[in-house]
């Protein structure tokens, strides 16, 4: 069974769609990698800003985590509120 949001139609025309569409899709992957290729452009390097793990694992000795959540939800509500007044 195939789940869809669509008016009822029989199983095997949407199985037919999705495999079309898979076919599509995969022409349009092949012409974005040739303007890539193309272009030539290098991809963003991205940084990590992730707390190191030991850091992490420090700050969870002297705060425990639902002290953590405790401190930090409240604050977060605060930040959603003030944002959905602008």
């Amino acid at each position: 069974m195939i789940e869809a949001g669509a008016n009822e139609i029989p199983e095997a025309k949407m199985i037919e769609a999705i495999y079309k569409a898979h076919e599509v899709n995969q022409k349009i992957i092949t012409f974005i990698d040739t303007i890539v290729a193309e272009v030539g452009k290098q991809k963003h390097e991205y940084t990590s800003c992730a707390v190191p793990e030991e850091l992490f694992a420090a700050i969870k000795e002297i705060v425990p985590p639902e002290e953590m959540e405790k401190r930090y939800l409240p604050m977060t509500s605060r930040l959603v509120r003030r944002i959905s007044v602008y």
